[in-house]
């Protein structure tokens, strides 16, 4: 039997000004996506704001759940647990760690955002928004297998992935609170 690990899907909602517009433009509840290597949520990987006090620049970023916690003090989450293979982890960790090593060179899509509204394919090399780098990363690991190009897919595309359980929702400072982050 195959060892299983699991990773963490975080669906987030800060409240920012540019949250906000995505939410009317997206029209769901949370409009941010990251991927979570661990359960303490330590190693948080996502694409946006590189400082989360302003919206730019932006780009690829481990994120820090507890400084965004206290600088936005409603943010709301989901955490979505995810079982999947020994394989595919590292697959997920080895894509991570390309980003990580060239994290410079790698741009957050603002240009992407309105076609992605539309389903207009949009690609545009080393840059992403969330949920385009969380499931081009799940798409090579063999976890999203929509027949879906990655420039196509939200943050709620993602939620929707089979076999996701969620295991918190509500405020990112409970959440804080309750793993001690």
């Amino acid at each position: 039997m195959e060892k299983k690990k699991k990773v963490y899907i975080i669906m987030s909602y800060t409240g920012s000004i540019f949250s906000k517009f995505l939410r009317i433009v997206l029209k769901n509840k949370f409009v941010h996506v990251s991927i979570g290597l661990d359960k303490q949520l330590q190693n948080v990987y996502s694409f946006g704001r590189k400082r989360p006090r302003t919206m730019f620049p932006g780009g690829f970023v481990k994120e820090d759940i507890n400084k965004i916690s206290h600088i936005f003090k409603n943010a709301e989450c989901q955490i979505f647990e995810l079982e999947i293979t020994e394989e595919q982890y590292e697959i997920l960790k080895r894509e991570i760690r390309k980003f990580t090593e060239n994290e410079k060179k790698y741009g957050y899509n603002i240009f992407g955002l309105i076609p992605l509204n539309f389903n207009i394919r949009f690609e545009r090399k080393n840059h992403f928004v969330c949920s385009q780098f969380v499931g081009r990363i799940l798409q090579e690991a063999g976890i999203y297998n929509q027949d879906k190009n990655y420039s196509l897919i939200k943050p709620n595309d993602i939620s929707k992935i089979y076999g996701l359980n969620k295991v918190y929702e509500g405020k990112m400072t409970y959440l804080v609170d309750k793993y001690s982050l």
